[in-house]
């Protein structure tokens, strides 16, 4: 009797064992591998961002059906209408809209390169007349106040039209400079 209590008490034990063995979920897993630099840190949809300064003044506004900020605090936006100059924030009170199928937004520097059907509209100091400039593609140097388009450009200031190749827009001056093409213009 007592081989026999002995036998089982035996068996239990490694029964035991073997289901702690193979049951139990261990408490701590293999270490995780290095994250890729480009993962995101969030990911939002339809969403407005205010990307503030160091002082905590409003830089600009993004608002688009997607964002995503990269580890290395770049933020990309899909689907998106680009605000800068928001009212009472800066010297020139009128807003440009941008809008773009994809916006890059660096964490460090100032240059936002937007591509896929881009408009960029807004008003010029001291000029009511909207001026829109349509591209596949622009940089816009926040700091500067300049767009600059590399390739093809269509320009329009009221009743005046611009085609060309390449262009410079200083929005702080209302001066702008292309590279080539043809227009029509009233004076």
């Amino acid at each position: 009797m007592k081989k026999t209590l002995a036998a089982i008490l035996l068996l239990g034990a490694v029964g035991v064992a073997i289901w702690f063995g193979v049951a139990r979920t261990p408490q701590e897993g293999p270490v995780a591998e290095a994250l890729p630099e480009d993962r995101p840190d969030f990911e939002a949809q339809g969403v407005l961002l205010r990307q503030l300064d160091a002082q905590g003044k409003l830089q600009y506004e993004i608002e688009a059906e997607r964002i995503v900020q990269l580890a290395n605090g770049d933020v990309q936006a899909s689907r998106l209408s680009f605000h800068h100059e928001p009212p009472g924030t800066r010297r020139n009170p009128q807003r440009w809209k941008l809008t773009a199928e994809n916006g890059d937004f660096p964490a460090a520097g100032s240059i936002v390169q937007l591509s896929g059907k881009v408009r960029a509209e807004g008003t010029q100091a001291g000029d009511p007349t909207p001026l829109v400039i349509l591209a596949e593609a622009l940089e816009y140097d926040i700091d500067e106040e300049v767009v600059t388009v590399a390739g093809e450009v269509d320009i329009t200031d009221g009743g005046n039209n611009f085609k060309g190749r390449g262009a410079r827009l200083n929005i702080a001056t209302g001066m702008v400079t292309v590279e080539s093409g043809h227009g029509k213009i009233s004076l």
